[in-house]
């Protein structure tokens, strides 16, 4: 049904039945894995390495507002996008896909960009910021807990409102 290629090199193969067969590697670049999800309100407003929760509108994620929420972080180098087939998105762009169904990529796994607020220390977890759609370096055990990634990156605002992008390992 579907094969993915890097040059003429078969990387993955998804049969019709679902089933999803790969070599027992793939090296690339640090990526992740992504479902195409419908998001409320405009795409636009949805910049890469924004955190999401699972709105109140079925299949439909919004950004978060609880550390317990957290479905995904939206990313632009998803190494595997599921969720929309090749029979509906034909030859489709990227950029026609967001504005046709109002839908971004979402990530599960992986590494991602995500944008933060406040000082991150590589290796420090993240939580959900007091501001939507943000993560910050976990304090408390709780927010430790329920942490969603682990900081790749450091960041030192230079302004208490200066939001970051750091690379992050979803858990």
């Amino acid at each position: 049904l579907f094969a993915g290629y890097q040059g003429a090199t078969k990387i993955f193969r998804v049969a019709g039945d679902g089933t999803v067969s790969a070599p027992a590697y793939y090296t690339g670049l640090p990526a992740d894995f992504a479902e195409w999800c419908l998001v409320k309100g405009d795409t636009d407003d949805y910049l890469v390495g924004t955190v999401v929760q699972q709105s109140d509108v079925a299949l439909t994620v919004e950004p978060v507002a609880t550390m317990d929420a957290v479905y995904g972080v939206v990313t632009d180098r998803a190494s595997f996008c599921g969720g929309l087939t090749g029979e509906t998105t034909g030859d489709m762009s990227v950029e026609q896909i967001e504005q046709e169904y109002g839908a971004k990529r979402v990530a599960m796994v992986g590494h991602v960009p995500v944008r933060v607020t406040g000082q991150v220390k590589i290796g420090e977890r993240l939580t959900v910021s007091e501001v939507k759609g943000l993560g910050r370096a976990a304090l408390t055990s709780d927010e430790k807990l329920f942490a969603f990634a682990i900081a790749r990156q450091e960041f030192f605002p230079e302004t208490t409102d200066e939001i970051g992008l750091v690379e992050a390992r979803l858990l």
